[in-house]
């Protein structure tokens, strides 16, 4: 995967134990997570003693928690940025062996019972990626997945550009939830940000309200970025190096 998969780091005792303080600026945030790149999941489990799942099908998001515990990211399940107290949100960038993203990247869940929200600078959406530390990680079925290795993070802001484009889908697809029209969303919708479900399976339902007050049932939503504009961000990165 080039030098997004960099073996800079690739010892398993070279890491700190689990119980971190929150990084106190972004500088130190970003070389804590670039300590990081190359070494294993099983590796750094190891170190922060956190119990591997047996299988990776159950352990979605364990790869995530295993890098916010290593990195000492506070918000947990909150609504806030991941690292709250410098405002950046962690999202893992799951990357095939070719350096291919190959999944859309959950944003945040949609409150479906707060009705419209008016002001895209506002948002919760907003907030969520108003600075990003995207942390690629090896995706290959060929191995185990406790030896698939952690690559090379990097710090992201949206540009005038990428922001435009985003508020631009925010509010295409906040006008369709705030008439009571959620269900109703595909997700061919959205030149970068996109809507999809966001539940186990098609049954579930949850209350929500749409911009005039007035209660209905519909599925669990989430805002997601879609691939193609994760990888542009990913093959940027890797050019600037």
């Amino acid at each position: 995967m080039g030098q997004i998969m960099s073996s800079k780091n690739n010892q398993p005792d070279f890491f700190m134990p689990a119980g971190i303080d929150p990084p106190e600026n972004e500088a130190q945030l970003l070389t804590r997570a670039q300590g990081l790149a190359g070494l294993c999941i099983g590796q750094l489990a190891h170190q922060l003693q956190m119990e591997l799942p047996s299988l990776k099908k159950h352990g979605k998001g364990f790869t995530g928690q295993l890098i916010e515990t290593a990195l000492g990211a506070t918000a947990g399940n909150k609504a806030h940025p991941d690292f709250e107290n410098l405002g950046i949100e962690l999202k893992t960038l799951p990357v095939s062996p070719k350096g291919q993203v190959l999944e859309t990247t959950f944003v945040c869940s949609i409150d479906l019972k707060a009705g419209f929200e008016k002001s895209w600078r506002d948002s919760r959406t907003f907030h969520k990626i108003e600075k990003v530390l995207f942390f690629p990680v090896e995706d290959d079925d060929s191995k185990n997945w406790h030896d698939l290795r952690l690559g090379m993070p990097f710090l992201w802001s949206p540009s005038a550009d990428e922001e435009a484009l985003l508020a631009q889908d925010w509010h295409d697809h906040m006008e369709i939830i705030g008439q009571g029209l959620s269900d109703g969303i595909s997700a061919r919708r959205g030149k970068v940000l996109q809507v999809r479900p966001k539940a186990a399976n098609s049954r579930v339902r949850r209350q929500a309200m749409d911009a005039w007050g007035d209660a209905f049932e519909a599925k669990p939503i989430g805002f997601y970025l879609r691939r193609q504009f994760t990888q542009a961000l990913l093959d940027r990165a890797l050019a600037a190096k």
